[in-house]
C-alpha cells in the first residue's frame, strides 16, 4: 500500500492536444505507482481524470491498475460492478464474499484485460457447475491466482449424478500457461491432475487429499498443504518440490513402499533421496499404510472416496518419536528440529497434540542446519566438535553441561563462529560464550527466573536482528502462580539485584523482538529504535483492581509499558523515513494459562506503534466426562468463548475515537469471539458492533472498518446473535 494518496493532474489544455494516449498511459502509470491501492483512493481522481477529454478518458480506462477491494463483501451496487467491468487491471484483490464472477465473465472486461491481468486474489469459485466457473482462458497472462470455495453457491438442479459441491477441478486452469503461484482455500477436495506445468508455488487448504497426486512432470519450488485426511506417496512428494514443503494435518499417512523398511527408514530415505531442501510438518502422528487391492485400481488413482478409504495401518508412531529417531540415527545426513514442548492445537483439523518437525537437507559446501533435544551423545558431540560446519542449530531442552561443552569449545567456535547465523532452544546462562559467534543474527532462548539467566541478557551478541525470549517458571511451583514467572524490567530487582538497563538498547540492528510468558514487561528504556516488529505473548495476568478496589467482573489486567514511537529519536533510519512498528499482543487460554477477560488500556497503545494486532484465542474445550449432563457440557463449551476488553480513558466514545484518529496508528486488528469497549472505571460496556456503527457514521472519512464475520452465520443466528466480535480498522489514505 502506498504511503501517500495518488494525486492526479488537473486539466491542462495544451497537454490535452499535445500528448498521445500512449504517453498519457505512461504518465498515469507513473503517478499511480506499482503498489496495490484501495479502490476508494482511486475512483474519484480517475473520474476527474476521465472528464478532461476523450483521450484522457481512454488513457484512464486502458491503464492497468493495481487495486484492492477486499474490504467490500457481498453484492456490489450495479454502478460499482459496471465501473469494474470497464476498467483495466494488472493486479486485483477482492473479498471472497463478493460475487466477482459478474465482472470476470463480462465480455468487455475479458477483452480489455486479457493481455494485462497478471494477479487476482480472493476470487470465490462455485465448483458445482462448470458453466459457473470463471473463464480463465480469457486471462492467459495470469501469474498469481488465489481462489476460495464459494460455499453459498446454489447447487445444480436435481437430476443425474450430483457433483461434489466443494471439489476443485484443475481443468479450469489448464489454459493458464504463465501461472506461477496458485492458492486454493477451503475446498473439500481437489483434482490437481491438470495444473499447468509453469506452476512454481502451490498453497492448498482442503479437507481431504486421498491421495495427494500432482502432475508427474510438475516441479514446484514450494508446496503448503493443510488437510484433515491426507495420504501421500512420500518419495514422489519429496522429489516434486525443490525448496519447501509445509504440511499441516492430524495424521500424515504414508503409502508403504514394498521392502523399504519401517516408517522411520521410509521417511528418512524418501527425504534424503528426494530434492526438497526443507520440510515443515505439523502433525500428531505418522502412519505407514497399505491400500487394499480394490483401492489400487486405476479409477482410484486420483481420488479415493472417504467412505471407502479403509487402509491397513502397518505402523503408526507419534511424530515426536519419529523426530527423535531422525536426530539419533540420521544427524550426519539431515537436520531434524523439533521442540517437545511446542504443542500445536487446531480444532478445525482435529489436531490437539501436534508438534512441528522441521527437516533440512544438507547441501555440499554450505553450512548445515542441525537439531538435538535433551542431551548430546558422545557420537553427536564428536561430530559437532570435529566435523560439522553449522549455519543453524537448535538445542531444545538441553542440559547446561552439554550447552557449555559445545558452545564454549574453542574448536567449535573457530569453525562455526563465521557461519552460525541462528541459534534456538537454549536456556540462557551468563556462562555461555555467545559473543564468540559474531555472525549470529537470530536467537530464540528461554529466560529462567534466576539472576544469572537475566544477567545473560546483557551479554547478547550485538549483531542480532531477531530476538525471541520466553520466560520459564520456577521449578516445582504452581505454574498458575503469577509470581513464579520472571519479569522483564529496566531497573534493579530488589530481591536479586540484577539490572537489564543496557540489555537491548545496544542492539542497534534489532528488527524483531518477541517476549513471551513474562510476569511483566517494561520497555520504556530498553527498546532499540530499530525494532519494527514487537510481539508480547501471554503476559501473566494480575488481579483486577480499578480505582484502588478489586473488581469482581472476571477481568484480567497486565503489567507492561512501551515507549512511544518518537521517544528514542530516528537513529539508524534513513533521513525523512517515517517510523513504522507493528505491535502484536497475543493471549491464548490453556489449562496452565488461565484467562478470563483480558483488558487493555487504549492509552498504552495509541502511540506505541503504527500497526496494532491483538488476539485472544483458546484451546478447544475438554471432552465432557461420560455421563455429563447438558449443563456440564455447556459449561465446558463456554470455556472456549474468548472476550477482549478495551478501556478508553476518555469521557465519551467520540473522544476516544478522536484520540485514535490523532495517533500514529494506521491499522488496528482485534480478534476475539467478543470485543467490548468500556471506560476506565469499567462501569459500562459497549459492543464492538455498536462501536463500528458509530465509526461508519461519524469517521468514515478517516477509517475503513469491517467485522470478522463468523464462519457460519446461520449458527450465529440460531444462537441469537453475539454482541460483536473481532474487526479491522484501516486508516484511509490522505
Amino acid at each position: 500500500m502506498a504511503e501517500q494518496p495518488t494525486r492526479l493532474p488537473a486539466s491542462h489544455a495544451p497537454l490535452q492536444a499535445a500528448l498521445p494516449i500512449d504517453v498519457l498511459r505512461i504518465v498515469l502509470a507513473a503517478l499511480l505507482g506499482e503498489e496495490r491501492q484501495d479502490a476508494y483512493v482511486l475512483v474519484r481522481p480517475l473520474a476527474s481524470f476521465m472528464r478532461v477529454c476523450k483521450a484522457w478518458r481512454e488513457a484512464a480506462l486502458t491503464t492497468p491498475l493495481s487495486m484492492n477491494i477486499d474490504y467490500l463483501a457481498g453484492e456490489l451496487p450495479t454502478a460499482a460492478v459496471r465501473w469494474l467491468q470497464r476498467m483495466t487491471f494488472a493486479d486485483l484483490q477482492v473479498n471472497p464474499g463478493m460475487p466477482i464472477n459478474r465482472v470476470l465473465t463480462h465480455p468487455d472486461f475479458a477483452a480489455r484485460n486479457s493481455a494485462v491481468l497478471t494477479r487476482l486474489w480472493g476470487a470465490a469459485v462455485a465448483t458445482a457447475v462448470p458453466g459457473r466457473w470463471p473463464q480463465f482462458r480469457h486471462f492467459p497472462r495470469l501469474e498469481i491466482l488465489e481462489l476460495s470455495c464459494d460455499h453459498y453457491a446454489a447447487p445444480p438442479a436435481a437430476g443425474g449424478q450430483q457433483p461434489d459441491l466443494q471439489r476443485f477441478e484443475s481443468r479450469m486452469l489448464a489454459p493458464l500457461t504463465s501461472l506461477k503461484c496458485l492458492s486454493l482455500r477451503e475446498f473439500g477436495s481437489a483434482d490437481l491432475s491438470r495444473l499447468p506445468p509453469s506452476l512454481e508455488t502451490l498453497h492448498l487448504d482442503i479437507y481431504t487429499a486421498l491421495p495427494l497426486v500432482l502432475p508427474e512432470r510438475l516441479r514446484l519450488q514450494e508446496l503448503a498443504l493443510a488437510a484433515t485426511r491426507l495420504l501421500v506417496d512420500w518419495p514422489r512428494l519429496c522429489s516434486q518440490v525443490e525448496n519447501l514443503i509445509t504440511i499441516d494435518t492430524p495424521s500424515l499417512e504414508v503409502l508403504a513402499q514394498e521392502g523399504a523398511g519401517d516408517v522411520f527408514s521410509q521417511v528418512a530415505e524418501g527425504f534424503k533421496q528426494g530434492c526438497v531442501a526443507e520440510m515443515d510438518i505439523v502433525a500428531q502422528e505418522v502412519a505407514l499404510v497399505l491400500l487394499p487391492p480394490e483401492l489400487r485400481q486405476s479409477q482410484y488413482a486420483r481420488r479415493i472416496p472417504e467412505d471407502l478409504y479403509q487402509p491397513e495401518v502397518l505402523e503408526a508412531v507419534h511424530i515426536v518419536t519419529l523426530a527423535a529417531d531422525l536426530q539419533a540415527n540420521h544427524f550426519r545426513s539431515l537436520g531434524c528440529i523439533y521442540n517437545p514442548d511446542d504443542i500445536q492445537t487446531d480444532e478445525e483439523l482435529g489436531l490437539t497434540d501436534g508438534v512441528t518437525v522441521r527437516l533440512h537437507r544438507f547441501k555440499p559446501g554450505e553450512p548445515q542446519v542441525l537439531g538435538f533435544c535433551y542431551s548430546l551423545s558422545e557420537e553427536q558431540m564428536s561430530y559437532l566438535l570435529s566435523e560439522a560446519a553449522v549455519g543453524g542449530l537448535s538445542l531444545e531442552a538441553m542440559e547446561r553441561g552439554d550447552l557449555e561443552a559445545l558452545l564454549n569449545h574453542e574448536e567449535f567456535q573457530r569453525r562455526c563462529g563465521p557461519t552460525l547465523a541462528w541459534l534456538q532452544g537454549l536456556d540462557l546462562f551468563s556462562s555461555l560464550q555467545l559473543g564468540a559467534y559474531p555472525e549470529l543474527q537470530r536467537l530464540e532462548c528461554y529466560v529462567l527466573p534466576q539472576e544469572e539467566s537475566l544477567e545473560a541478557v546483557c551479554q547478547l551478541p550485538g549483531g542480532l536482528t531477531s530476538l525471541d525470549m520466553c520466560g520459564v517458571a520456577a521449578e516445582e511451583v504452581d505454574v498458575t502462580d503469577r509470581n513464579s514467572w520472571p519479569s522483564f524490567v529496566p531497573g534493579p530487582d530488589p530481591q536479586h539485584g540484577w539490572d537489564t538497563r543496557l540489555s537491548l538498547a545496544r542492539l542497534g540492528g534489532l528488527k524483531e523482538l518477541s517476549l513471551r510468558y513474562f510476569r511483566e514487561v517494561r520497555l520504556d528504556e530498553l527498546l532499540p529504535p530499530s525494532v519494527e516488529a514487537l510481539t508480547i505473548e501471554c503476559l501473566r495476568p494480575r488481579s483486577a483492581v480499578v480505582g484502588g478496589a478489586q473488581t469482581n467482573q472476571d477481568i484480567d489486567f497486565f503489567d507492561f509499558s512501551l515507549p512511544p514511537l518518537n521517544a528514542t529519536g530516528q537513529e539508524g533510519l534513513p533521513a525523512g523515513e517515517p517510523r513504522v512498528r507493528t505491535l502484536t499482543l497475543q493471549f491464548h487460554r490453556t489449562q496452565d494459562y488461565r484467562l478470563q477477560r483480558p483488558a487493555l488500556f487504549l492509552q498504552q497503545l495509541l502511540h506505541a506503534a503504527t500497526h496494532l494486532a491483538v488476539s485472544v484465542t483458546s484451546d478447544p474445550p475438554p471432552v465432557p466426562p461420560e455421563g455429563a449432563d447438558e449443563q456440564e457440557e455447556q459449561e465446558l463449551a463456554g470455556n472456549k468463548h474468548t472476550c477482549l476488553v478495551l478501556a478508553a480513558g476518555h469521557g465519551t466514545l467520540k473522544e476516544a475515537l478522536d484520540a485514535i484518529t490523532d495517533s500514529a496508528l494506521q491499522s488496528i486488528d482485534l480478534e476475539a469471539d467478543e470485543v467490548l469497549f468500556t471506560d476506565d472505571n469499567f462501569a459500562t460496556f459497549t459492543s464492538s458492533r455498536t462501536v463500528l456503527a458509530f465509526i461508519r457514521q461519524h469517521y468514515s472519512h478517516a477509517w475503513l472498518v469491517w467485522e470478522h464475520h463468523p464462519e457460519d452465520p446461520e449458527e450465529e443466528a440460531e444462537a441469537g446473535g453475539t454482541p460483536g466480535g473481532g474487526f479491522t480498522m484501516r486508516r484511509k489514505q490522505g
